[in-house]
């Protein structure tokens, strides 16, 4: 009796790569078709796959725990505040890391009388700036924002890894929707729609891990099993009931040997503003006036050799961005353009090349602080601070002195040459003395002092020698006032 066209297959046998199947429409000839040879059924492709997802998430996870680092500081920011901040807050600080090193909220509180926060971010873009903004705004009574900026950060277009790392750490004390909801806002985020760099933010310790060392990865799984992250956040002091505090950044920046360690800075001009930045400070001005919050963005204190290096490009672009924060309806402050009787920025300011230090951070903030009730008293900042169209003014008061001194260097065919660079106020005549430094300290006079930027000598034979060009006012009788010093293999 022929078997019907229809009936099931043997349960041992319906995942069996020889039997035949048929599927829609039979043949003409009523035959069932062979499944091809070596093809899985259906479901064993579901199965397999869905196993492999399972072991590679439970891989990741495990990986995270074990490599991403615990204490990485977005993540401590993020802890803190749902932690720790107050119910009330007037004034939230926010931006990249000048804000967040520059700002300090007991100063600002001291003077204001207020309860300020600092979230601030390392690396942040514009787009999560604008969403710190925003996020603390819909939960806290805000009286005022803070937007701490910088060129660097403001011609800079957003760095998708920190982005990632950012878009994973605002997940901690969210509820479980809204989790979801900006898990996938990320995932199909243009930035990252079918590119690798997704990847990132899936499994993050792939661009910041504690390293291999089994003694690191044991002190970071140890920490994650015994310390909340509550307690976590207590054992480190820069992190407060008021955000990032800047207690520890004590030092002061080496000039010289900054000069000396880095690749020649760029002179006379500067990268554009990237439009989106300036688009995102504007909506954050908007959002504020909509919700009757003030806010002050705020071209964060540089060195005086910075704005020199940046040329006509300083004036150029921060006037797009007094442009955009005061057609959105902000408040606009530049840090660099303050009249010197009111602010100035100086060398023992900055822990580093564009930093301020704990002791620059307390001084700015207390001018920032004054500034504030000074222009909700009816003040216009404006007038305190140099036009840019007069932006030529900015150097006059550096006039005869010497900010910064780089050199760059050649050894070829046993000649070393040098070109002295320095960036200086105007009118100032400066001159050089170059000098070999012997390894027991002793100087070697290899040129003595000279207008002329330009030197070369001859290394005999192969070794290494230690080569220092002196600078100082034409006519002054100071043994230097700032050098460049380098070693040279030859």
């Amino acid at each position: 009796m022929k078997e019907p066209q229809n009936s099931p297959l043997p349960a041992n046998d319906a995942m069996d790569d020889e039997t035949t199947v048929t599927s829609g429409d039979a043949p003409a000839d009523g035959k069932p078709c062979p499944r091809q040879a070596g093809r899985p059924g259906r479901w064993r492709v579901v199965v397999r796959a869905l196993v492999l997802v399972a072991v590679l998430v439970l891989s990741d996870v495990l990986i995270t725990l074990a490599l991403e680092p615990y204490e990485a500081a977005t993540y401590l920011s993020w802890i803190n505040y749902r932690e720790n901040a107050p119910a009330h807050i007037d004034n939230l600080i926010v931006g990249a890391s000048t804000a967040l090193e520059g700002l300090d909220p007991d100063t600002i509180d001291e003077s204001l009388g207020t309860t300020t926060f600092n979230q601030g971010f390392y690396g942040v873009s514009y787009k999560n700036v604008e969403r710190t903004m925003t996020t603390i705004a819909d939960e806290r009574d805000l009286k005022r924002v803070f937007v701490g900026v910088s060129y660097e950060s403001l011609a800079s277009w957003p760095n998708i890894y920190s982005d990632a790392i950012f878009a994973q750490s605002k997940l901690y004390g969210e509820s479980l929707p809204q989790q979801a909801s900006e898990c996938l806002e990320m995932l199909l985020d243009e930035q990252y729609l079918y590119k690798p760099t997704s990847f990132v933010f899936l499994a993050p310790w792939t661009v910041d891990n504690v390293g291999t060392d089994p003694v690191d990865v044991g002190n970071n799984i140890h920490k994650r099993l015994t310390l909340t992250p509550k307690e976590l956040v207590a054992t480190v002091s820069d992190y407060s009931e008021k955000g990032y505090v800047t207690h520890s950044l004590s030092g002061t920046i080496d000039l010289d040997g900054f000069a000396s360690s880095v690749p020649l800075l760029p002179s006379g001009s500067g990268e554009e503003f990237v439009q989106a930045n300036l688009d995102h400070i504007s909506r954050m001005c908007a959002y504020c006036q909509d919700h009757g919050i003030e806010i002050y963005v705020i071209m964060m204190p540089r060195q005086d050799f910075n704005v020199l290096n940046l040329g006509r490009s300083y004036p150029e672009q921060a006037i797009r961005l007094q442009q955009a924060v005061e057609q959105a309806g902000g408040t606009y402050l530049d840090a660099n353009a303050l009249d010197p009787s009111v602010y100035r920025a100086g060398t023992d300011d900055f822990v580093d090349e564009q930093h301020l230090n704990h002791g620059g951070a307390e001084r700015f903030s207390a001018v920032l602080s004054k500034l504030v009730s000074e222009h909700e008293s009816g003040v216009d900042l404006a007038s305190l601070c140099l036009p840019y169209d007069q932006w030529d003014g900015y150097a006059a008061p550096l006039a005869g002195r010497i900010c910064l001194l780089q050199c760059s260097a050649t050894v070829s065919g046993g000649t070393l040459g040098l070109e002295a660079i320095p960036t200086t106020g105007p009118d100032t005549a400066v001159e050089y003395q170059v000098v070999r430094v012997h390894a027991d300290g002793s100087e070697e006079e290899l040129r003595g002092w000279s207008a002329d930027p330009s030197f070369s000598t001859r290394l005999e034979g192969h070794g290494s020698a230690t080569v220092r060009v002196n600078v100082r006012v034409q006519g002054s009788d100071a043994p230097y006032e700032r050098y460049w010093q380098k070693d040279f293999e030859y």
